[in-house]
């Protein structure tokens, strides 16, 4: 089985790769493997981030801008996808 994004750009490559190596494995879309999500910020703007959760804007202000990672976002998503493909195999 070839796990890959639900993106169309990601669903293709995958799709490439699969024909090209000739594998016979099936193609997954899986949601968590998604790679633009900002988990609890998602919709805000940065005054609404301030407004609503200061603590993570003081978080990445100290963090910076290259090491900030948003709680429930990209990151804890790959986490629960990992386990459980360790868990499978």
């Amino acid at each position: 089985m070839v796990y890959c994004s639900p993106y169309t750009r990601a669903r293709r490559t995958a799709e490439f790769i699969v024909e090209t190596a000739g594998w016979t494995a099936p193609l997954l879309a899986d949601e968590r493997l998604r790679d633009r999500e900002l988990g609890i910020l998602d919709m805000l703007t940065a005054k609404g981030v301030e407004l609503r959760l200061p603590e993570e804007t003081l978080r990445r202000r100290w963090l910076g801008k290259f090491y900030y990672r948003p709680l429930v976002g990209v990151l804890d998503r790959r986490r629960t996808e990992a386990a459980e493909l360790s868990f499978r195999s």
